[in-house]
């Protein structure tokens, strides 16, 4: 796709207390509400919201044609702290935590190629903020979509998880490089054989190291775990007055 990613950052619908069923509301059925700023909080922009009552939002995006046959995510950064999500009127998914992002598969219910409907009730109180101690920290309730929030395109088979661990020798010279990849396959049909590429960039840009690994082909549904182990001799040691910071780039491939 030409822009895999979709910012729904700026300016939504809002409404402290909106009607059941707001969540099937076009735009033009918001006309009545007022306008707030997604990431933020609702009482720094001068909102008041009832205890224990989900304020409403509501956003009408038109996610680009191209995305056709694409797996359709929608990820929130952080929203503080009983989060529920609608697209087009079908219920999304639901998320407790105001300091955690999290994401929900909306590739069934979202139409590439026109107007789309984001829908979220968000309630500031629930069990993870009292936990978390969040309004009594902020002292006041900062409830609302408080971090960035988007929706992605992605490949049906693409990487799920990366872990990365670096360890030096006992001499502090040469290292050795571990890349632990999760490969899933969220189509309906099986994948072709795969290839995973790891490579490493030098300070500057440099290529000082590639790896690769092959795949069988993955079954629907499944994801399957590769490691790969390389050595890399004398890297740039990281200290906070020489931050030799190194790129790490993968690259998933279809066997032909």
């Amino acid at each position: 796709v030409a822009e895999p990613v979709l910012a729904l950052d700026g300016g939504w619908a809002f409404h402290p207390a909106p009607q059941a069923g707001f969540e099937r509301l076009t735009e033009a059925g918001t006309r009545a509400w007022s306008r707030i700023r997604v990431p933020g909080d609702w009482t720094l922009q001068g909102f008041s919201v009832k205890p224990w009552t989900p304020a409403g939002y509501l956003k009408t995006v038109a996610v680009p044609a191209d995305w056709t046959g694409a797996r359709i995510l929608l990820r929130c950064d952080g929203a503080q702290s009983d989060a529920k999500f609608w697209v087009n009127g079908r219920p999304a998914g639901a998320h407790q935590g105001g300091f955690t992002a999290f994401e929900f598969d909306v590739t069934e219910i979202c139409r590439p190629g026109r107007a789309n409907t984001i829908a979220a009730a968000v309630q500031n109180e629930s069990t993870a903020d009292i936990l978390a101690s969040g309004s009594q920290y902020a002292a006041y309730q900062f409830g609302g979509l408080t971090r960035k929030i988007y929706l992605m395109a992605v490949p049906k088979v693409g990487l799920s998880d990366l872990e990365v661990a670096t360890d030096l020798d006992e001499r502090y010279r040469d290292a050795r490089l571990d890349a632990t990849a999760s490969i899933r396959n969220s189509g309906r049909g099986e994948s072709p054989p795969l290839s995973l590429t790891v490579m490493l960039l030098e300070p500057g840009g440099r290529e000082i190291l590639r790896a690769e690994r092959r795949l069988a082909a993955l079954r629907p549904g499944e994801t399957r775990t590769a490691l790969i182990e390389t050595d890399v001799a004398a890297p740039r040691l990281w200290d906070a007055e020489h931050p030799s910071l190194y790129d790490l780039a993968l690259e998933l491939r279809a066997e032909s």
